[in-house]
């Protein structure tokens, strides 16, 4: 452990100049090295709550590609949300072709603008086997599980510096036939991704309205 300190501690990219070999003890090491973690930790959170404070839905978008690996990575990424049981009950159909797109556009009750970008997200979610594990509550977890999926997909989207809207409206019978997407799920979302043209400005709910103490409507701490 303290051999794979020093190689990152006396690596050639380290900040740590104003050491000498001969002053370093494995306890210094570590302590700078945490003390270092933590800045990184702040830095990240910093710019964690800028991405989710500026993040909003655009409507506007360039045709020009995105980067399919950086898609692939965010999906990845969005994997990782909440799920009831463990249960990823949701699928993500990916559509670039321009025609497909347009016809996207026109089911979701003619939002033309959805065409615009590059790719199109369609999630969809399959609610039998988390019916079969909660069948009290099993839609109820469904929707959850799902929710939890596209709003970490949605912020890591604005987060890579791209852009996206979460849109419901459509013929939902008509878009599941369209893409062959299973009649027994459920269309939660069409997600259009690409490189924001325009970024609404959007005012929202200041958090000491929303926020009780110990009970309900109770906003003294």
């Amino acid at each position: 452990m303290v051999k794979q300190l020093k190689k990152m501690f006396f690596s050639k990219d380290s900040k740590n100049k104003d050491f000498s070999h001969k002053d370093i003890t494995p306890e210094k090491e570590l302590k700078h090295l945490r003390k270092e973690n933590e800045q990184l930790k702040k830095e990240s959170f910093q710019q964690m709550l800028k991405s989710v404070l500026t993040r909003r839905s655009v409507r506007s978008y360039s045709t020009h590609s995105i980067d399919e690996k950086t898609l692939y990575d965010i999906i990845e990424a969005s994997l990782n949300a909440p799920a009831s049981g463990n249960i990823q009950n949701y699928k993500i159909t990916l559509v670039k072709d321009e025609e497909k797109r347009k016809e996207i556009g026109r089911i979701a009750l003619n939002q033309s603008w959805m065409a615009e970008a590059p790719v199109i997200a369609v999630v969809s979610r399959d609610d039998n086997l988390i019916n079969q594990m909660y069948p009290q509550h099993g839609e109820r977890y469904s929707l959850q599980n799902t929710s939890a999926f596209i709003t970490t997909f949605l912020t890591l989207i604005h987060s890579s510096g791209y852009a996206s809207c979460w849109v419901e409206a459509c013929e939902e019978e008509v878009l599941k036939e369209y893409l062959g997407i299973p009649m027994d799920q459920y269309i939660d979302a069409i997600l259009p991704i690409g490189f924001p043209m325009d970024i609404p400005h959007v005012e929202k709910n200041s958090y000491d309205n929303m926020i009780f103490f110990e009970k309900y409507g109770n906003k003294k701490k």
